[in-house]
């Protein structure tokens, strides 16, 4: 009876601690949670020696439930790194532009970056007045003014998840179809 008791202590304080564990990574909370529940059934599986049985199960148990908080460790940083890369990038402004023409990059670069950022430029002539102030070309000018009317651009990058395709467990019978038939032929009689 004493053992029953320290089993249903030993679950009680496994699934207390477990919540707040919200901080630990998937890896931590897997080696916690299968080591205490490995403990526990190592417990109850050795009835003869249930220390050594808490210890084998709990050792097992972490390893298990480590390995299995590793792999969701590493789905979440693939996840992530994929969100990161795929993050939105600050759209050009005119202050953009004008900054680069005034510290010199060449006339094709802001052109190439304007087209690649997707912007619509709905330029006003103060607008293009002031452009031009700041020392950029008309070059440039012109090609913002293309946005206004040209398709925008977008670049999407999907997060692709693998797809486990399990082949079926037998193969389906032939079908074999019975019915009339018709043919066509000829011979040569001599």
């Amino acid at each position: 009876m004493g053992c029953g008791r320290d089993i249903r202590r030993g679950l009680l304080w496994v699934f207390s601690v477990l919540p707040g564990c919200a901080h630990m990574t998937h890896t931590e909370r897997g080696a916690l949670a299968g080591g205490g529940l490995g403990a526990v059934a190592g417990a109850m599986i050795d009835h003869r020696d249930p220390v050594r049985g808490a210890a084998i199960g709990g050792l097992a148990g972490t390893a298990l439930g480590a390995a299995a908080g590793n792999v969701a460790d590493e789905h979440e940083r693939q996840v992530e790194a994929a969100v990161a890369k795929a993050a939105p990038v600050s759209p050009l402004s005119l202050e953009d532009i004008a900054d680069l023409s005034r510290r010199g990059v060449g006339d094709d670069v802001i052109r190439t970056q304007i087209r690649q950022s997707g912007v619509r430029f709905y330029l006003s002539p103060s607008q293009i007045a002031w452009l031009h102030d700041q020392g950029v070309s008309d070059r440039v000018i012109e090609e913002m003014q293309r946005t206004a009317s040209g398709p925008v651009r977008t670049h999407v990058q999907h997060i692709y998840e693998p797809v486990y395709v399990v082949p079926p467990l037998c193969r389906p019978a032939p079908i074999y179809r019975f019915g009339p038939s018709v043919g066509f032929g000829f011979s040569l009689w001599r």
